[in-house]
């Protein structure tokens, strides 16, 4: 897919990361899959020295197996490659399984 996981050298089934140390990797992108009512690019804007393009993803779609995969998978990939576009994919605003209030 072209990306790098900045967090790959974490260790633990379940790694955490300080925020200063996620200030420090400075990723590009951040998916976002929290179920928090306050909105991901808000929650992420608190740090201006944080320059990373923020995408939320809804938790349940991306982070479950089930019949949708063929729906995470086209979300991931318009996450990663905006300028591509996700082949049949649905603009994020519309997608039902988007959370209300949560805009990539």
């Amino acid at each position: 897919a072209g990306a790098t996981n900045v967090a790959a050298d974490l260790s633990g089934s379940w790694p955490r990361a300080s925020r200063e140390w996620l200030l420090a990797a400075q990723p590009e992108l951040i998916l976002d899959s929290t179920d928090e009512p306050e909105p991901a690019r808000a929650f992420w804007a608190r740090w201006p020295a944080l320059r990373a393009r923020v995408v939320s993803l809804p938790a349940g779609l991306v982070t479950l197996p089930g019949p949708h995969l063929d729906r995470a998978l086209a979300r991931l990939e318009a996450a990663l490659h905006p300028e591509v576009g996700a082949a049949g994919s649905e603009p994020d605003s519309q997608s039902p399984s988007a959370p209300a209030g949560n805009e990539p």
